[in-house]
């Protein structure tokens, strides 16, 4: 009887000692979680303007939401990869990280105990949807939206005048994703343009040798080695260097932004026009090689 009560006793300290391990460890996760939810959302690229409160009705994708008041919201400084929700598109098929992206910034909304808005210089873009930066967080904790999801490879930095706040930033932002070759930087390998090689239209990183600079009365052009030129509109050319531009020719850049396709009669045109266009809005749109 009393070798059973000893066997007895023993049973329950060990079972209460691994109840008491297990609920320690689970304080330790927690505790972990709550550690990495404070740094998760350091406030990366703090607001310069004032801030105006607003309700998140729901996501659209990565840089677009609609507001509580039914505006559709374009996120300033960043762009993430498509849905492809239009009926235009062929496929459908959401291109790599977007789903990421825009799952990232419903939880980011969804964990913001406030959201907010900072207005840009130029207020809707050509869709009549609001441009603004989006801030989200607690009133000690601040953080803006487009840095998150640069920070975690889900977005390219994107700088269009003239809202340019956060630009330099958001830059600087990527520079450290790419460098832990998060999101989209994962093997990342940039498309270098090749000669009579098609390329499609949309928002790309590609890389070229420039041939030829050459201005016009609205523009510079930047020809690369490759069915691509590089379009600087008069009304954007007083933030780049003039002098930098005629330097960069015969070097290899990178560049980003929308590609156009102008159509097929371009192929052969007595000019030797190319038949893909992007238009570059700001120097740090383009990166030497």
């Amino acid at each position: 009887m009393l070798i059973k009560n000893s066997r007895w006793n023993r049973d329950v300290s060990t079972a209460v000692f691994l109840c008491l391990t297990f609920v320690a460890l689970c304080l330790l996760a927690n505790a972990a979680i709550a550690s990495s939810g404070q740094s998760e959302f350091e406030p990366l690229c703090p607001a310069q303007q004032s801030l105006k409160s607003v309700q998140v009705e729901r996501v659209i994708d990565g840089d677009t939401v609609v507001l509580g008041d039914g505006r559709h919201l374009r996120i300033i400084g960043v762009n993430t990869p498509e849905m492809n929700w239009r009926k235009y598109n062929s496929d459908g098929v959401p291109q790599p990280y977007a789903r990421e992206a825009t799952h990232f910034l419903e939880s980011w909304v969804g964990s913001a105990s406030q959201t907010y808005i900072s207005l840009g210089n130029e207020k809707t873009d050509r869709y009549g949807r609001a441009l603004a930066h989006l801030y989200g967080g607690k009133e000690s904790n601040i953080t803006s939206a487009a840095a998150q999801l640069i920070r975690r490879g889900y977005g390219y930095s994107l700088a269009i005048p003239p809202n340019l706040n956060q630009a330099s930033c958001l830059k600087k932002v990527e520079a450290l994703a790419r460098s832990e070759q998060l999101g989209l930087w994962h093997n990342f390998s940039l498309q270098v343009i090749e000669p009579n090689k098609r390329l499609k239209a949309g928002f790309q990183l590609l890389g070229g040798r420039v041939t030829k600079v050459s201005k016009t009365k609205n523009s510079w052009w930047l020809e690369l080695d490759g069915p691509l030129v590089l379009r600087i509109s008069r009304k954007n050319i007083g933030y780049f260097d003039t002098q930098m531009l005629y330097g960069v020719k015969g070097k290899s850049i990178s560049v980003r932004g929308w590609v156009i396709d102008r159509g097929e009669k371009y192929d052969h045109h007595p000019k030797g026009y190319k038949r893909w266009m992007m238009h570059i809005f700001h120097p740090l749109s383009i990166d030497l090689l």
